[in-house]
C-alpha cells in the first residue's frame, strides 16, 4: 500500500443524474444549520484513549486508492458553482512496528463495473488491498455501505481473513445492507465486536460510534508516534469543508 501524506475523504458512487439533480436542489433551497447539535469529538479524550493501551504506537498510515471519479461540487457542498470533486474509494493500512490492521476494503471491479461502468478503477490496487488485508491482525470497517466493505465479502482469500474482520454490532445488525454484498454463509460466520461503545483496539487506534450515515457509522482516530493524529471519517463528510465549518446559504 502506498503512504499517504495528506486525507482523503471517501464517498459511495453516486449516479451523475442523482448528483446534478441535488445540486440544483442545494443551489435553490439551502439545506438550513440547526441551532444546537451533537456534542463534537474531544480530541483530549481521543488521545487519552489511544496511548492507554499499552504497546508502541503506530508509525504511519497507508493508503489505496481502488476507484475515483469527478462530481459535481454544487452536489455535494450546495450553490451555484459549477467546479468539480474528486471521489475516491479507498482502504487505510495502519502500520505498526510489528503489525497491521486495515480499515475498510473496497469491492471489486465486476462488482464496481456493473454500478459506475464509468469510474477510473486500479485493478493492481485491489490486489494490494487484497493482501493487506492477508497480513492484517485485525480488519475493521467505517460503515456498512458496498463500496467500504465489499472487498471482504468478495475477497478469494475470505477463509484467510474472516477471523479478523471486527464489524460492530450496530453494523452486524445492518443486514439489509451488508446483504447486498455478503453471500449468507459468509455473513453468518462474522462475530461483532463486544464493545460498541468509544474504545481502543489497539495502541493509537480509536474506534468512536457516529451513526447517521448507516446505523453503524464509525470514525476512527489514529495516534501516530511523533505526535501526528488522523481522523478517518468514513463518509460522514464527502469534502473538508463540510469538516471545516457549517454553512447555511449557497456558496
Amino acid at each position: 500500500m502506498r503512504s499517504v501524506p495528506r486525507s482523503l475523504w471517501v464517498a459511495p458512487a453516486l449516479g451523475g443524474a442523482v448528483l446534478a439533480a441535488l445540486a440544483v436542489g442545494f443551489a435553490v433551497v439551502p439545506l438550513p444549520v440547526p441551532e444546537t447539535a451533537a456534542p463534537g469529538l474531544d480530541l483530549e479524550r481521543l488521545r487519552e484513549f489511544a496511548v492507554a493501551a499499552p504497546g508502541s504506537l503506530p508509525r504511519r498510515v497507508n493508503v489505496e486508492l481502488v476507484a475515483e471519479t469527478s462530481k459535481p461540487t454544487a452536489g455535494v457542498l450546495g450553490g451555484l458553482r459549477l467546479d468539480e470533486t474528486v471521489f475516491v474509494w479507498t482502504a487505510f493500512q495502519v502500520v505498526y512496528p510489528d503489525r497491521t490492521i486495515v480499515i475498510d476494503a473496497p469491492a471489486d471491479a465486476d462488482w464496481h463495473g456493473s454500478r459506475a461502468p464509468d469510474d477510473a478503477y486500479d485493478p493492481q490496487a485491489y490486489e494490494a488491498v487484497q493482501r493487506g488485508l492477508r497480513g492484517a491482525e485485525v480488519i475493521v470497517i467505517t460503515h456498512e455501505h458496498p463500496d467500504h466493505v465489499g472487498g471482504l465479502a468478495g475477497s478469494p482469500f475470505w477463509d484467510e481473513i474472516r477471523d479478523r474482520i471486527r464489524l460492530t454490532r450496530d453494523q452486524l445488525e445492518n443486514r439489509r445492507e451488508l446483504e447486498r454484498v455478503f453471500p449468507p454463509e459468509r455473513l453468518a460466520a462474522l462475530r461483532p465486536l463486544d464493545d460498541s461503545a468509544t474504545h481502543a483496539i489497539a495502541p493509537g487506534l480509536v474506534l468512536v460510534p457516529t451513526p447517521g450515515h448507516t446505523p453503524g457509522s464509525q470514525v476512527v482516530f489514529v495516534q501516530l508516534e511523533g505526535g501526528r493524529a488522523l481522523l478517518l471519517a468514513g463518509d460522514i463528510a464527502w469534502h473538508a469543508d463540510q469538516v471545516r465549518g457549517p454553512a447555511d446559504a449557497p456558496g
